[in-house]
């Protein structure tokens, strides 16, 4: 089975979540960025995980060996 989990959210790495998701290795994780920026971050997305935060997990799900996306959507320059 096939599948996808698009998310900002940094909950992936919950024991609970993580068992199942390594488990099924064939979904896919999406993690989105509206940019680089901290600052910028805060003000548009107020209750998601920072930029820095969100890199932390897409790495530490690929160091699982988990399939990873990064989109960049929408893009907010600065």
């Amino acid at each position: 089975m096939r599948g996808g989990v698009q998310t900002y959210a940094d909950a992936l790495l919950q024991d609970e979540v993580l068992n199942v998701l390594l488990n099924h290795k064939k979904i896919i994780i999406q993690v989105s960025f509206s940019g680089y920026s901290d600052d910028i971050a805060r003000k548009i997305e107020p209750n998601v995980p920072s930029p820095e935060k969100r890199l932390i997990v897409l790495n530490k799900l690929k160091g699982f060996g988990l399939p990873t996306v990064v989109r960049l959507q929408p893009i907010i320059p600065y």
